[in-house]
């Protein structure tokens, strides 16, 4: 009888400690866990066949895609779900654009043909086929719509020429029929136009003598204005504020640029100095959204003025962003497919406090057994970063002391038997924690 009772009480005991271990396991996970929405919504992979370009419709209900297959594609904005594909082109895509009114796609390719399709039925409208009587065409490099839907700017350019030298060439879109053009303005990588269609904004590449980083042009005319820009290095893109009261610059080597555009003066500076190939203002010009880094560390980040309020875990090189008309989504092209983004413009972790987790659940590298802890620090504060284990108890302290604003990384030798572990950045009475999973 004795034997049996204690036999229970034993059992009774253990059942306690279990149930104690899932319980602190819930309270970490729902520290490293918020409340937020998941980084990813869907994504598309297409590798061997990179995307160069995506754009949400005005309604926000779907997103364009094209690239090296030739095929454009449209997709359900929130399932991912493939709705149609545009027959026709059989050239890869550089660019992409959908009118205003959501009634028309155009892509430029890799001969510097133009196709616009009906989006709703997929028929094509016009193919123009500027440099037909050159025979053999090169790349074209943007195709865009005016926002009052007059206009459609192209960067096309033909074998005759150097592949240097590329036209800007306007045209009207009620006929088809070019209004004007500028010959051999060197490599312009995308054309803007400013919200009231009176200014053509072109990124290009910086080399000999030819050093506009981005040029201002006159539209309808096309009349040069004047550079923001004469670096080493090559600006990307170039993009109009909603307001038209800014203008952004993606830059190879180079932190990202924002101008006034009242007197063109210089606004800020944004992000490190690393490569950058697309930039874009979100809907309400409050926030700025682009990719930044080298090789395998690249994030496509959201700044508000000159504060980094999100960065999403690693891609490849984007090649362009579209945001949704609502500021639900951010899409992304890069040469692995499309991804789409929930858009973290404010995160619950950042609002609650100083501190914002980056990656909340993460593995140690299996080679060294070191785990990467990083977070953005939204000012500077006074911080400790710990280790526990499951039970609470504390393995390590990693850092005490005073750090500045910005991103944060350290490095934990993870010498320890297989488990959950958490990673404790502390600042006042923000609390956040990342989920270390040790597994060998």
């Amino acid at each position: 009888m004795k034997r049996n009772q204690k036999t229970r009480r034993a059992n009774t005991l253990f059942t306690l400690a279990a149930l104690l271990v899932v319980l602190m396991s819930n309270v970490f996970m729902a520290r490293s866990q918020t409340n937020e929405l998941p980084d990813t919504v869907w994504t598309k992979f297409t590798y061997p066949y990179a995307i160069n370009a995506v754009k949400f419709t005005p309604d926000g209900r779907y997103l364009a895609s094209g690239g090296d297959d030739g095929v454009p594609r449209l997709w359900d904005a929130e399932t991912g779900e493939l709705v149609r594909e545009f027959q026709g082109n059989d050239c890869k895509i550089w660019s992409l654009d959908i009118k205003n009114t959501g009634d028309m796609l155009a892509i430029v390719n890799d001969s510097s043909e133009i196709f616009i399709w009906n989006l709703d039925n997929g028929e094509i409208i016009k193919i123009i086929d500027y440099f037909k009587e050159f025979g053999g065409r090169s790349n074209g490099r943007c195709v865009t719509f005016s926002h009052n839907g007059r206009y459609l700017a192209s960067i096309l350019s033909h074998n005759g020429k150097k592949s240097t030298e590329h036209d800007l060439v306007l045209f009207d879109v009620n006929t088809w029929d070019k209004i004007t053009s500028i010959n051999d303005i060197a490599v312009p990588f995308n054309v803007d136009f400013s919200p009231n269609d009176q200014l053509l904004a072109a990124s290009n590449l910086v080399f000999g003598e030819k050093r506009i980083a981005i040029g201002i042009y006159q539209v309808p005319k096309l009349q040069f204005l004047g550079k923001l820009d004469e670096y080493e290095n090559s600006s990307r893109s170039a993009k109009f504020s909603t307001e038209g009261n800014l203008i952004a610059g993606a830059f190879s080597s180079e932190p990202n640029k924002i101008w006034n555009t009242s007197d063109w003066s210089l606004k800020s500076e944004i992000g490190n100095g690393t490569d950058s190939r697309a930039i874009e203002f979100s809907p309400d010009s409050k926030y700025v959204v682009f990719q930044k880094g080298y090789f395998g560390n690249r994030h496509v980040q959201i700044w508000e003025n000159n504060i980094l309020n999100y960065e999403y875990p690693k891609s490849s090189l984007v090649s362009s962003i579209s945001i949704s008309p609502d500021m639900r989504y951010i899409a992304v092209s890069n040469a692995s497919g499309i991804i789409v983004y929930n858009a973290k413009w404010n995160p619950t972790s950042v609002a609650e406090g100083s501190i914002q987790i980056l990656e909340p659940e993460i593995f140690p590298n299996p080679n060294d057994g070191k785990a990467i802890i990083r977070f953005n620090l939204i000012k500077n504060a006074d911080v400790s970063v710990d280790i526990y284990d499951i039970n609470s108890r504390l393995i390590s302290n990693l850092y005490k002391g005073e750090l500045n604003q910005g991103i944060q990384s350290f490095e934990w030798l993870a010498k320890v038997p297989n488990g959950i572990y958490f990673a404790k950045i502390s600042s006042g009475k923000s609390v956040s924690s990342i989920k270390i999973i040790v597994e060998r």
